[in-house]
């Protein structure tokens, strides 16, 4: 519990800090600040209780959106890259299978000392 509370206190320090930084920088991007980092937060935290137009959805289908969205490329995978991916996959599975079959085998065979 100590950890977590300390890692709180931590980040809100950080927080604070990179704050005050931005408060003390006397300009942003080269140009002069119209109004300080802290107005900037507060006026952001006001304008996001600001009601906000409902969004109308769009009756679009699957097949118009990938025709529309399609930039012409390569896909992220051919179909050589699977076939390749699921033979080096078979193959692990194989090796993987016959090593466990055989070192059960040999386990059973050897025999309990005895007591």
């Amino acid at each position: 519990m100590a950890v977590v509370i300390s890692l709180a206190v931590v980040a809100l320090l950080g927080a604070g800090a990179v704050i005050l930084f931005a408060y003390l920088s006397p300009e942003r991007d080269g140009a002069p600040m119209e109004e300080s980092p802290w107005q900037a937060f507060r006026g952001g935290l006001r304008q996001g209780r600001a009601p906000v137009a409902p969004v109308v959805p769009v009756d679009v289908t699957l097949t118009e959106m990938l025709a529309t969205t399609d930039d012409g490329g390569d896909a992220y995978l051919t179909v050589t890259e699977i076939s390749e991916s699921f033979g080096r996959v078979r193959e692990h599975v194989r090796v993987t299978h016959v090593l466990k079959t055989r070192h059960r085998s040999e386990a059973r065979s050897v025999e309990a000392p005895p007591c």
